[in-house]
């Protein structure tokens, strides 16, 4: 059961969301598009864009599991969904154009849409980023994300396998943690926060990926990451350049950056309290969804990401057996939804 704790700061929540059927949206990311463009490439697939109509059952999970939360930043093109209690007073709608400078816009880009977050006048210093595919699957507290007042993280170190073009973006990460820190000091200073009880086994990856002087990559799950805005303002001051330019991508591009390198930059500030890395678990949609079922049923893991695939698959059978599940879940409306 839910318990109320209590934090010396607020606690926010963001999430972006598209609706690619919206004619306006189709109309200018088929301009920007670049025909030459490979559709394989799954950093710009169709599913990069597909909505599931999860995004109802989003707010009902927030509002059922974290009731606590100060503000939901909503991040939308433009398209608001038909239903959205939009005078909610703990929703904030912030389109694109409301805070990402003029000369990056328009973007089909959620890097670029991340990355410029902290240009959000309401977003409070501690925030925790969402995508709309990553549901709260239990009860949480704000110190399930924040402790402290620091954000909860794994810092575990793996290496960088290149099985797809994210993998460049893990990347890109890592040579600006690398460039910016120095692996053995920063580990001899928060020797505990590296190899603590918490991570069990996975202690194992950080003894291994240790010896090399310079960081290999951190071990990334595609989940809700707690984040300090201040951070991310430091990185636009360190990487001013790198980011102005990743910021005028109109689409995911190799040479990205993001979310990742604002916790991982967190990681090497000392500026988190460790989590076991096993709350959280992302799915891949696949003409089996028994695992996804089964996961929304037990409550084993804290945060679930419903994550879409490139694989073929019925896509319209697999909406409609996610939603139902999602409905048993969350039968109740959310003060979210108008009635």
């Amino acid at each position: 059961m839910y318990k109320k704790s209590f934090m010396s700061n607020k606690i926010d929540f963001v999430v972006s969301w598209i609706n690619d059927s919206d004619p306006k949206w189709i109309e200018n990311k088929n301009r920007y598009f670049d025909k030459t463009s490979d559709i394989n490439d799954i950093l710009i697939a169709e599913c990069r864009y597909r909505d599931w109509g999860f995004i109802r059952y989003w707010f009902r999970s927030v509002e059922k599991y974290a009731p606590w939360v100060n503000k939901i930043h909503f991040i939308t093109y433009e398209h608001i969904p038909e239903w959205l209690n939009t005078s909610h007073e703990k929703l904030n709608i912030i389109k694109h154009s409301d805070y990402i400078p003029s000369e990056y816009l328009p973007t089909f880009n959620s890097d670029v849409i991340e990355m410029n977050i902290h240009r959000i006048k309401e977003l409070s210093e501690q925030f925790v980023l969402f995508n709309d595919d990553l549901f709260l699957n239990d009860y949480v507290s704000e110190k399930f994300f924040f402790k402290n007042n620091l954000p909860r993280g794994s810092a575990i170190f793996t290496t960088i396998v290149p099985n797809s073009n994210f993998s460049y973006i893990a990347l890109n990460n890592t040579l600006i943690i690398n460039k910016h820190f120095d692996k053995r000091k920063v580990i001899k200073k928060y020797f505990w926060k590296f190899f603590n009880f918490r991570y069990h086994y996975h202690n194992l990856r950080n003894l291994i990926f240790n010896y090399p002087p310079k960081i290999t990559c951190f071990r990334e799950h595609h989940t809700a990451n707690a984040l300090l805005k201040i951070t991310l303002e430091e990185i636009w001051v360190k990487e001013n350049l790198l980011l102005d330019k990743v910021s005028k991508n109109k689409f995911r591009s190799k040479e990205d950056v993001n979310q990742w390198l604002i916790k991982n930059w967190q990681f090497m500030q000392g500026k988190f309290q460790p989590i076991n890395p096993d709350y959280t678990h992302s799915f891949a949609i696949s003409t089996d969804n028994s695992l996804i079922l089964k996961a929304l049923k037990e409550k084993k893991y804290k945060v679930i990401c419903i994550n879409d695939t490139n694989m073929d698959f019925d896509f319209e059978k697999a909406k409609k057996e996610l939603i139902t599940a999602l409905q048993i879940k969350f039968p109740q409306k959310s003060s979210f939804e108008i009635d």
